[in-house]
């Protein structure tokens, strides 16, 4: 059973809606996650995004259970940005994580999603775009958990 991949659209957010993604750091904390996911023994295929959100598809080529992957992913990015920006108490920087399995049939149009998403943002909220993807994939939920801060 050691024959298996997997492709994951990770979505990493600020359920606060903090712009945290800020275009002078987008590329270095592209690079800093894409390293992260290379020596972990997984595979970066497209990562991008905007202001409170940051989209990042991957191939699983390891057994690290997708959990402990992904919440390791979702630790270097608050890692990395706590380095590179100084937040106040008030604005501590929160981020949420959801994941979705890609078929390998939908792997380019996933790709193009992500590289799009500044074109995509112009007429669309992420908020929007988020729901979206959850119903895309029979995610159930409740809206206003999505968007509180979550407490240690």
């Amino acid at each position: 059973m050691r024959n298996s991949k997997l492709i994951y659209h990770v979505v990493i957010y600020s359920p606060s809606r903090m712009p945290f993604l800020r275009e002078d750091i987008c590329q270095s904390l592209f690079d800093s996650v894409g390293d992260f996911i290379r020596n972990s023994g997984n595979s970066i295929v497209e990562i991008g995004g905007c202001s409170e959100h940051l989209h990042v598809l991957l191939e699983t080529n390891s057994f690290t259970p997708i959990h402990d992957l992904l919440e390791n992913i979702r630790l270097q990015a608050v890692r990395w940005l706590h380095h590179q920006i100084v937040f106040s108490d008030e604005e501590d920087l929160d981020l949420d994580i959801g994941f979705f399995t890609v078929s390998y049939s939908m792997l380019d149009k996933v790709r193009r999603f992500i590289v799009d998403q500044p074109r995509h943002h112009e007429t669309a909220s992420f908020e929007d775009e988020y729901l979206e993807l959850l119903d895309k994939h029979c995610v159930t939920y409740e809206e206003e958990s999505l968007w509180s801060v979550h407490q240690p």
